[in-house]
């Protein structure tokens, strides 16, 4: 059963397009994860991509910090090289 409210239809008639449609987008989501098996469903892809965005985030630390660790033990080196020339004349 309906029951029509004209106030609201006529508060939703000066709302920007936009926002009744994120309105609806949210009824609808709202509506679907109503049913358990879809709520799991969401709740595990969520999980994934979580998992997804830390993996790449370790993958890009550990990229840059190969990179810094790198360059760092050349500059070491080479420090090394110059003290070890100045103590051995």
């Amino acid at each position: 059963m309906h029951i029509s409210n004209p106030q609201s239809q006529a508060v939703r008639s000066r709302l920007p397009l936009s926002t009744v449609q994120s309105t609806e987008v949210y009824k609808s989501l709202d509506k679907k994860l109503q049913r358990p098996s879809i709520r799991r469903r969401f709740v595990r892809y969520g999980l994934v991509a979580a998992n997804l965005l830390i993996v790449v985030g370790v993958a890009a630390v550990v990229v840059v910090g190969q990179a810094g660790t790198q360059g760092s033990s050349v500059s070491t080196v080479n420090a090394a090289q110059a003290a070890g020339r100045l103590a051995n004349p």
